[in-house]
């Protein structure tokens, strides 16, 4: 039996079917309740800020904590103790002949080694003479010269901890060091030294830089200095920009070096790790060789920015087939030129980086960079 069904839509807009004895509505299915939304993670938080790692591993030219350990006698000990409470002079970066450098360095350690207030006050007065604004700068080499000493003598009283703000003080002075125009003839700045000069104005300048970028923390700076090193020693795709003068002692003169390379000979001579540039301010070339003093000069500079840059964790001693160790050997062993004077500090260093047993002087001295090694190294 059929049934009629009726159908309308009330007023509120709903579905009405209706039949007899039946009413139907249409209403909205209920909602599905509400599901909460996935979680989501926070925005990241920045971290706080962090100090660049400092350049290198260990510490710049001397560990202090053993420094401290040293027997205080013997005559290395007593020469270094009466530069030490000697007169340091007069505060200077402008004459390349000053000591004042190193005998700050010699009251540092004897301050290491003893806890002297005296010596430490020395050395700080004599910082604060350095961080002044009315510092004369003079030639390139000579600030090439002092520059090492002076950090040696910060390090050695560890004036980071000892007067901080003086620490930084001094660390924007060594910054500009760097750049800061030279009076007097050469190279304009330091650094240009180091990239202009295979000689020993870029050996000290070389020296200068590592120890200025290591002080202040510039890895930048440091790299930079290294691959101009580098390429002083021999590596000519590491750098070449130098600038030569003649090429008698160069082993190949269309690609000329700072330390002539492993094996090379000229007219049957050995000049494996011979310094042209130095060797030609005695004339060209002839056999047995002209002495001079320069190499040695030279080699201040090399022998420390290689320490240096060993005790930052680099490889130094072995780049260019121990372009170092060759010239050392050239020296004592081909020239016959042993050091003297105020290069005596060197063979102790040497010995330390590579195991040899050069003589080294009675005593201690000072050099025209750094000096007291036959304390500091033996």
């Amino acid at each position: 039996m059929e049934q009629q069904v009726e159908v309308a839509v009330d007023s509120a807009g709903r579905l009405i079917i209706s039949a007899p004895g039946l009413t139907f509505k249409l209403v909205p299915a209920a909602e599905p309740p509400p599901v909460d939304p996935p979680p989501v993670d926070p925005p990241p938080v920045d971290p706080p800020p962090v100090d660049p790692p400092a350049v290198g591993t260990g510490y710049i030219w001397v560990d202090v904590a053993a420094l401290r350990k040293k027997t205080q006698s013997g005559a290395a000990w007593e020469a270094m103790l009466k530069a030490a409470k000697a007169d340091p002079g007069t505060p200077s970066v402008e004459n390349q002949d000053s000591k004042f450098n190193t005998n700050l360095q010699a009251a540092a350690y004897v301050y290491a080694c003893t806890g002297d207030t005296t010596f430490l006050n020395k050395v700080l007065g004599g910082l604060r003479s350095i961080v002044s604004p009315s510092l004369k700068i003079g030639r390139a080499l000579a600030l090439a010269r002092e520059v090492p000493g002076l950090i040696a003598a910060a390090e050695g009283i560890e004036l980071s901890q000892v007067d901080p703000g003086l620490h930084e003080l001094f660390k924007t002075k060594l910054r500009y060091f760097l750049t800061c125009p030279t009076s007097g003839g050469g190279p304009a700045t330091l650094v240009k030294s180091q990239e202009q000069r295979p000689n020993n104005w870029g050996t000290h300048a070389s020296c200068a830089r590592v120890m200025i970028a290591r002080y202040i923390g510039d890895a930048a700076e440091l790299e930079r200095a290294v691959q101009v090193f580098k390429g002083f020693l021999g590596d000519r795709a590491s750098y070449a920009g130098f600038e030569y003068g003649e090429l008698d002692w160069q082993a190949n003169q269309k690609n000329p070096v700072g330390i002539n390379p492993q094996g090379s000979t000229i007219n049957g001579h050995s000049v494996d790790g011979a310094l042209p540039e130095e060797l030609r301010r005695a004339g060209g070339f002839t056999w047995p060789p002209g002495k001079t003093d320069y190499c040695w000069e030279a080699e201040q500079g090399i022998t420390a920015t290689i320490a240096v840059l060993e005790n930052a964790g680099l490889p130094a001693k072995s780049w260019s087939d121990q372009a170092h160790l060759r010239s050392i050997k050239w020296l004592y062993d081909v020239a016959g030129w042993p050091p003297s004077g105020d290069d005596n500090w060197q063979p102790a260093v040497i010995n330390a980086l590579y195991g040899t047993n050069y003589p080294v002087a009675s005593g201690a001295s000072a050099g025209k960079n750094l000096g007291w090694a036959e304390f500091s190294h033996q």
